[in-house]
């Protein structure tokens, strides 16, 4: 018998063999385990995974508090910088309005 023809038959037998004898299942596992980890081991890794993208949430909503928090108070400031500068403005244009106006009657 050829190792294809090995294979072959291990394929199609494997899965019925291992529903029904223990010390085959248990060898299978044997030799998995020195390529795969085993399931304590893999819920641990997604354990710290999960852990480490909470962590990261986290710190980015805590970023972004920040940084609404500081864009509010440039917002409110940059209000301020406008109505003073609207009132400068207007006091401004008054001035204008009444040198104008002076100007006007001196021509008189």
């Amino acid at each position: 018998m050829q190792t294809q023809q090995i294979k072959q038959i291990i394929i199609q037998e494997l899965p019925t063999i291992l529903q029904h004898d223990r010390e085959i299942q248990d060898l299978v596992v044997q030799l998995s385990r020195r390529h795969l980890a085993d399931r304590e081991e893999t819920e641990s890794r997604f354990d710290r995974l999960l852990d480490e993208l909470r962590r990261d949430r986290e710190e980015q909503s805590r970023k972004w508090d920040q940084q609404n928090k500081n864009g509010m108070n440039r917002a409110k400031s940059g209000l301020n910088r406008t109505k003073d500068g609207m009132n400068r403005t207007e006091s401004g244009t008054k001035t204008r309005l009444r040198s104008t106006a002076c100007w006007n009657l001196s021509k008189d």
